[in-house]
């Protein structure tokens, strides 16, 4: 039914028996049978099934929450750098604020790649 002859379920970990039908993980490629597995996925058609195991689909949801707080990190620079604009600082000090910001945004922009 799809699945290699030696591969495990992740859940009951007994062989595909042909009975039900088999999911494999998009993440890590690992299977198990459909009866056993939760459905996190979406039935794109009848012969296949978009599905992510419980531990791809925690590093998963990790990686979208990296994502979201380094997006709200980018706005908050963006933020401060509008307002020191507008703030009267002595020039010494304004010019050493804003030289520091891109090397802040830069160490946020390269942890998002590597997320």
């Amino acid at each position: 039914m799809g699945s290699p002859v030696d591969e495990l379920c992740l859940v009951c970990h007994e062989r595909d028996d042909g009975k039900v039908k088999w999911l494999k993980c998009l993440k890590c490629k690992l299977g198990g049978h459909s009866t056993c597995t939760r459905m996190t996925g979406l039935k794109s058609n009848a012969s296949e099934v978009n599905w992510v195991c419980d531990p791809c689909a925690l590093v998963i949801k990790s990686e979208v929450h990296l994502r979201e707080e380094i997006n709200v990190m980018k706005s908050d620079i963006i933020e401060i750098k509008n307002m020191l604009k507008d703030i009267r600082l002595p020039e010494n000090l304004q010019n050493s604020v804003m030289a520091a910001l891109p090397a802040l945004t830069d160490r946020v922009t390269l942890a998002g790649e590597e997320a």
